[in-house]
């Protein structure tokens, strides 16, 4: 989850036809709620007053004239419309969220905390627009699973959380019952109460399932998970290409370290050296996305197949190459950010979500910075390309801070609103504050947050953000290359087929195992343990509870396939 919200984001819009029904469900005086069987609850809240917005003719003539120009739709699943200028404002909220009262939340920080509510006009806003009183707790990314185990044991607890459900803290509140149950709220007919949340693409809502029912709001992501991402700025200096196979990618990564760009010496790869989990390695030699399902219904996990054994081989060629940069084995997150950033090195690992950060950081170290993504392939007949869940964290209620649906819908009405779609007029508050004070418009014409509104907003809503688009207005064109290197990846991608299933012994062990063979792969790759001691490291997994994960899950596989 380290990533910050550069622009409000979202996955998988269909193209034209889907933007035209958005801007039709958000049109101003639209009545969504009640033609979309709202209840009579929902019918009578307070509405918000109309905004001063294009007539929706306009919006939609615009939205036809500019396909090619200045909007590209992504026009097929997992690829984000892209779009080179902004488009016009419209209302995506048409009532007001809140019933006055106080909303406890709490959620993460990567950067630093916002001023005090006393003195943040924009904390202040943000309560009047959504009418609540705003309490958040927020925690440092790195402290967050510790303190999220005295949040859990509060009396009461939180009214909105941040879960990282990919944390052993939290899938085991998720199985003693400490959330909400959503679904009813979620699905279905139900769904369409909350505009903004809607647009969330039903395969995301599908994969942030646990066993089998709703229990958050999952902040979308482009369906993509770790990336190798490269400076083609300094391929090309090189005068490199894409690599095509193994061997190609080996020798890329060679030529890239023994040349001098600028006068200055560019390891091929940096970064945390994700040792036996390189994405981009395992694609290119086939493995599985994290589990394979057996003919006979039993789970393979990725570390016991030939494959992932020729691509743990292949990282120890090129660490014995050199091509690692000498501080890849002990590099934070962090480090290898900025190292990737400053040219150190020309290729890094890490969450798609962050490249638009990436790009813009480069830029400000070296103008004629890109920033793309290396797309797996192998024309010796072996590639996977790996989807992933498609968000990064969901918001839940927990169950001991209310059970009364008239709260919950309450709450979720929060947060649909700071789901907001990119564009609108909730968004662009969201984003960029208070016209005049958190932000101003700069001399290029953009729109930029003042040092006010950095203190101000910090990140008070990390909680949710919008559908995910592709729109970078320091580099404009830069949107449709991503856009391209999104629709390869996506190109025949499968799923992790383990996900939204129950492992109770997954849920408690996954991070300790994790962490072991991590340690074990480093020492196999580093040269430090022989290819061979893999054997010996599968047998410990499956011995540290491997082998009855593999159990659970495949019992869990029949049950949500009615076996």
């Amino acid at each position: 989850m380290d990533e910050k919200r550069l622009s409000r984001s979202r996955s998988d819009v269909y193209g034209r036809r889907h933007f035209m029904q958005l801007a039709a469900s958000t049109a101003v005086g639209g009545t969504l709620l009640a033609a979309c069987g709202g209840n009579v609850a929902n019918q009578q809240l307070k509405t918000v007053p109309a905004a001063t917005t294009l007539p929706q003719s306009e919006i939609s003539a615009t939205m036809t004239a500019s396909v090619g120009k200045t909007y590209f739709p992504g026009g097929a699943p997992h690829v984000p419309d892209a779009y080179t200028a902004p488009f016009p404002a419209f209302q995506s909220v048409k009532y007001v969220p809140g019933n006055g009262g106080k909303v406890r939340v709490f959620e993460i920080m990567y950067g630093s905390p916002s001023i005090s509510e006393n003195q943040n006009k924009f904390w202040q806003e943000l309560n009047k627009r959504l009418n609540i009183d705003w309490q958040p707790n927020q925690v440092f990314t790195d402290d967050y699973d510790t303190k999220a185990t005295v949040m859990l044991n509060s009396n009461p607890p939180p009214d909105l959380v941040l879960i990282s459900d990919g944390d052993s803290v939290f899938r085991v509140a998720l199985q003693q019952g400490a959330f909400n149950d959503l679904t009813s709220f979620l699905s279905g007919d139900a769904l369409k109460e909350f505009p903004n949340l809607s647009l969330i693409p039903p395969s995301i809502w599908n994969n942030s399932k646990y066993q089998g029912k709703i229990y958050g709001v999952p902040r979308a992501r482009v369906e993509l998970g770790d990336v190798l991402m490269y400076r083609k700025d300094i391929t090309d200096k090189i005068g490199l290409g894409i690599p095509q196979n193994p061997d190609e990618f080996y020798n890329w990564l060679v030529s890239i370290t023994k040349s001098n760009v600028g006068g200055k010496k560019v390891y091929g790869f940096g970064g945390r050296a994700f040792f036996g989990n390189n994405a981009y390695v395992r694609a290119m030699f086939g493995c599985p996305n994290g589990w394979r399902v057996e003919s006979d219904g039993s789970f393979t996990n990725v570390i016991e197949t030939d494959e992932f054994k020729q691509a743990l081989d292949f990282e120890r060629r090129l660490w014995a190459a050199g091509v690692y940069h000498p501080d890849s084995p002990a590099a934070n997150n962090k480090q290898g950010k900025t190292g990737f950033e400053a040219g150190k090195y020309a290729s890094y690992q890490d969450g798609f979500s962050a490249i638009t950060a990436e790009q813009q950081r480069s830029m400000a170290i070296t103008p004629n910075s890109e920033v793309r993504v290396l797309v797996p392939t192998n024309n010796q007949g072996k590639v996977t390309r790996f989807l992933s869940t498609g968000y990064a964290a969901m918001t839940g209620i927990p169950a001991q801070a209310t059970g009364d649906a008239d709260r919950i819908k309450e709450l979720l009405r929060i947060v649909d609103y700071i789901s907001a779609p990119t564009f609108s007029i909730e968004s662009n508050f969201l984003s960029y504050g208070i016209d005049g004070w958190d932000s101003k418009v700069g001399s290029n014409g953009l729109r930029q947050l003042t040092d006010k509104g950095r203190n101000e907003m910090g990140e008070l809503t990390t909680l949710a953000n919008g559908p995910q688009i592709f729109y970078f207005p320091q580099k404009p064109s830069y949107v449709v290359s991503i856009q391209d290197d999104v629709r390869k990846m996506v190109q025949d991608a499968i799923p992790d087929p383990s996900w939204g299933l129950y492992s109770p012994t997954a849920d408690k062990q996954n991070t300790s195992l994790s962490t072991m063979l991590t340690s074990n792969f480093q020492r196999i790759v580093r040269g430090q343990d022989p290819l061979s001691a893999l054997s010996d490291v599968i047998k410990q997994w499956q011995s540290q509870g491997g082998a009855k994960i593999k159990q659970e899950l495949a019992g869990s596989y029949r049950k949500v396939q009615g076996k």
